[in-house]
């Protein structure tokens, strides 16, 4: 996990000085299962998924319903859930998936809260709601011909 300006412990997020810029965090063991992942995505700046291969990318979904900015590979459907080339790149290819880490970074606040409230409304494509109101048009159509 990447974040700035925040302390990860077992007892969540809280806000610190101790992180100049961007830290790698690493990756934690836990003994139990995390049931609430938003409080991680609400503590970072972004979300980066570097996959080569991927089906759907629904880590991309959870991370753009919780307005953050997002960079993915073009791995599997990826690029459908971004829907925005400008924050996709070719699998494998770390030195453009640096360059787009490092554009995002070096934006004002303001413009990654902005880039974040639009990959909220993007993610609303894919709520169970939304899903379920595609079967039934396609179920209609089928059933009607």
């Amino acid at each position: 996990m990447l974040q700035s300006g925040y302390c990860v412990d077992n007892n969540g997020c809280m806000p610190c000085d101790c992180v100049p810029c961007c830290v790698y965090t690493g990756k934690k063991q836990y003994e139990k299962k995390i049931s609430n992942v938003v409080d991680f995505y609400n503590a970072s700046d972004c979300f980066v998924l570097s996959s080569t291969w991927e089906g759907f990318g629904v880590v991309l979904v959870e991370a753009m319903a919780c307005e953050l900015p997002v960079v993915t590979t073009d791995a599997g459907g990826c690029a459908e859930v971004v829907d925005d080339p400008q924050f996709v790149v070719p699998v494998g290819d770390l030195n453009i998936l640096y360059q787009k880490m490092e554009q995002i970074y070096l934006m004002k606040p303001q413009t990654r809260m902005v880039l974040g409230s639009v990959n909220r409304e993007k993610s609303r494509r894919f709520d169970l709601h939304s899903i379920c109101d595609q079967w039934v048009t396609v179920y209609t159509k089928f059933i009607k011909a």
